[in-house]
């Protein structure tokens, strides 16, 4: 069912949401194409999400720490994500917990930058934030060697680090941020 699923959105929708995305709608038909034909779809979550939240908030065990890993802090990237539905928490370790800097929703992506500084300067580059799954999210992955080809060519200035979000901000900034984000008010 899921791969009937997947097969319809790529045949449907993905050219769409390609073409709709400032990253690649620079590219001609056959760049396109080619891209498309090599984007990965993945999920990370559970569709009834909302079930186990309240299981863990109800025992008081909620936090980010039982949100489904996407990619950690300090891992390296191996792809452009791209949020396809849902939601994901963008955040930085803090002393033993972590910091919500922003959130994803669809449309949204994340890694480009590092990938694109990695391949620029020739040296590997290790992600600043950790990406989590706020309940359900499904992501399109574009391999790193389909941005290398046909993308990062066509780049003139790549969009800050989301590592960089903190800077010059309080905790306090973020106070309400962080509350809508822990009691799934985005979602």
């Amino acid at each position: 069912f899921r791969a009937s699923i997947d097969q319809r959105y790529r045949d449907n929708a993905l050219d769409g949401a390609l073409r709709e995305s400032e990253l690649f709608n620079k590219l001609d038909e056959e760049e396109l194409q080619r891209v498309a034909e090599s984007v990965l779809f993945e999920t990370y979550g559970s569709f009834d999400w909302n079930v186990s939240y309240k299981k863990l908030r109800s025992s008081g065990k909620a936090g980010s720490q039982h949100e489904p890993a996407i990619t950690r802090q300090g891992d390296y990237p191996d792809g452009l994500l791209m949020v396809r539905a849902g939601f994901a928490r963008v955040s930085v370790k803090l002393g033993t917990g972590e910091r919500t800097l922003t959130y994803l929703g669809a449309g949204n992506y994340y890694g480009f930058t590092e990938l694109f500084y990695a391949w620029r300067d020739g040296e590997s580059r290790t992600l600043g934030t950790s990406l989590t799954a706020l309940g359900y999210v499904d992501i399109l992955r574009v391999p790193t060697h389909v941005l290398e080809t046909y993308v990062f060519p066509k780049v003139d200035t790549p969009p800050p680090l989301l590592s960089d979000l903190s800077k010059g901000r309080s905790l306090s900034d973020d106070s309400a941020m962080e509350w809508a984000v822990e009691e799934r008010f985005i979602n």
